[in-house]
């Protein structure tokens, strides 16, 4: 996991290549800065499938594609040989795409070789990367490289790309340089975001709707939420962010201009999960004990209360930023209008590509605050759990009430 980084006391985000969920921060949601472009094995123009028997030694495969690499190149490929002997990576080569010659080659161009060897250690070592990229042509070492790394946030260039690719839900201000500092493993090097003190931000109260196997489903719980939204507080869709999540379901977001803003603090994530259960509380008309009977009864069914995940409001929280590619759907997270939101066929908005011009249909930053979305934003400000709590009459974690619901998610390790 890589770290952006806002100078001058600004914002400080989180981006990735792993996570559950997916973020536009945003009317811009995000891409490395600096990255380099994706790394492809091309020849004459068209990519090839390229087979060899895994039975063959490292040194044997492929001679025909070895043979077409310049002198230079030849020498690159047999060091690399040499270094896989005693380093076997056996993994990388029974991929469905394996790494091949050339690829190999334009890699130790672009890379450092001590990064290029750990960050192929790394993926040899874990099923759950070698799952998540079963091609080598993918971003995969791009993803890994920017894992522990601080960049400012103006320098995060979001352009569409075909790669997995994602941004933290919450910036922190500029003391998580202290932190990664004082967090460095002597032996790893590798720093840690878990247990950072200092301030959160956050541009965007965000609503994550899916529900797993039925994008039907929750495509018509997304536009149940909006008209809600529209009946409660009477503020048009055109005033949200909205987007297809390129997976199971749909994310809208509310800009924090009209809740009047949101104060940094370290409490922030927990605020903001107070603020989205008590937002769905009123827009079903529920008390929030009487919400809370009802997320606890569609978790005993697998499911989440109104499609709406509660759960990802914790300060290392990571979203897939707008226009990039979800690797095991194929699909890509876009932008969407209201009017295609609420009307167009899910075959259509399925078929939507990638759209690096996309905005909101009204200028986000200047929209006039709400007084009932002030209100709300108060109320979770000063939320006292423990109060809460006793008033609902729940004693030593038993009762039909969800005694972790408003508690401080636990941070992702």
């Amino acid at each position: 996991m890589a770290i952006a980084a806002e100078s001058e006391g600004q914002v400080v985000e989180l981006v990735g290549e792993q996570g559950k969920q997916e973020t536009p921060a945003q009317a811009e949601d995000t891409s490395s800065a600096g990255q380099s472009e994706p790394i492809r094995f091309e020849s004459h123009g068209k990519k090839e499938k390229v087979t060899a028997s895994i039975s063959l030694s490292l040194a044997n495969r492929w001679p025909d594609l070895v043979a077409q690499l310049s002198e230079e190149d030849r020498i690159t490929w047999q060091r690399f040989v040499e270094w896989e002997q005693e380093h076997p990576i056996p993994k990388l080569f029974q991929m469905k795409e394996p790494l091949l010659p050339a690829q190999l080659v334009k890699l130790k161009h672009k890379h450092d070789p001590q990064l290029l060897a750990d960050v192929m250690l790394d993926m040899q070592n874990s099923a759950t990367l070698l799952k998540k990229y079963d091609s080598a042509r993918g971003g995969w070492i791009r993803s890994r490289k920017n894992r522990g790394t601080v960049q400012p946030r103006a320098q995060i260039e979001l352009t569409p790309t075909h790669e997995e690719f994602y941004l933290s839900m919450f910036g922190m201000d500029n003391s998580i340089h202290e932190h990664l500092e004082v967090t460095r493993g002597p032996q790893t090097c590798k720093s840690s975001v878990t247990r950072f003190a200092g301030s959160y931000f956050a541009e965007f109260l965000y609503f994550d709707l899916d529900r797993d196997g039925d994008l039907s489903g929750s495509l018509a719980s997304t536009r149940d939420l909006l008209r809600r939204l529209y009946q409660r507080f009477q503020f048009s869709p055109k005033q949200l962010f909205l987007c297809f999540s390129g997976s199971k379901g749909f994310h809208v977001g509310l800009h924090q201009s009209l809740f009047g803003g949101f104060t940094p603090s370290p409490e922030l994530p927990k605020q903001l999960n107070d603020l989205a259960a008590r937002l769905l509380a009123e827009c079903h008309e529920l008390t929030l004990a009487e919400l809370q009977t009802k997320v606890v009864e569609a978790k005993k069914a697998g499911q989440n209360f109104a499609d709406v995940d509660l759960r990802i409001y914790n300060a290392n929280r990571i979203f897939r930023v707008i226009n990039s590619r979800n690797a095991k759907s194929g699909r890509y997270k876009v932008g969407l209008t209201s009017t295609e939101l609420l009307h167009l066929p899910l075959d259509e908005l399925l078929d939507l590509a990638p759209r690096p011009d996309y905005k909101p249909e009204v200028h986000l930053t200047a929209q006039t605050p709400l007084p009932g979305l002030i209100a709300l934003w108060e109320y979770a400000r000063t939320f006292d759990v423990a109060a809460f709590t006793k008033q609902a009459g729940v004693k030593n974690g038993t009762g039909s009430i969800d005694r972790d619901f408003f508690l401080r998610p636990t941070p992702t390790r």
